[in-house]
């Protein structure tokens, strides 16, 4: 759940609060932000509104969410030992934004 915005009015002890809109902006791929706006009315139909400002990065590292076991390979011939033969691990990040981007190289 959202918290709602603590508001007071001088007349109407319980004025009317809504979250009016939300715009989500890319800063860059480790960063974004998220503006919401809100308005309070009373029952007088005084209005006020209010910019709230959320700014989110990503600060954590991936992660192996499946770490490969160790393989023994036979030496008969050409022996084939690339990722697709041997397996290739399962890689997260625990911000969404970033799972997506997430990927996994081997060298």
């Amino acid at each position: 759940d959202m918290p709602q915005p603590v508001v007071s009015d001088a007349v109407d002890p319980m004025p009317s609060v809504r979250l009016a809109g939300e715009v989500e902006v890319l800063v860059d791929a480790c960063t974004w932000e998220i503006e919401r706006r809100w308005e309070v009315e009373d029952f007088c139909m005084n209005s006020a509104a209010a910019t709230q400002r959320i700014e989110i990065s990503d600060t954590e590292r991936p992660f192996f969410e499946a770490p490969l076991e160790a393989v023994s390979v036979e030496c008969s011939g050409s022996v084939d030992i690339s990722p697709g033969v041997t397996g290739e691990p399962v890689a997260a990040d625990a911000c969404p934004r970033a799972q997506e981007a997430v990927s996994v190289t081997f060298s």
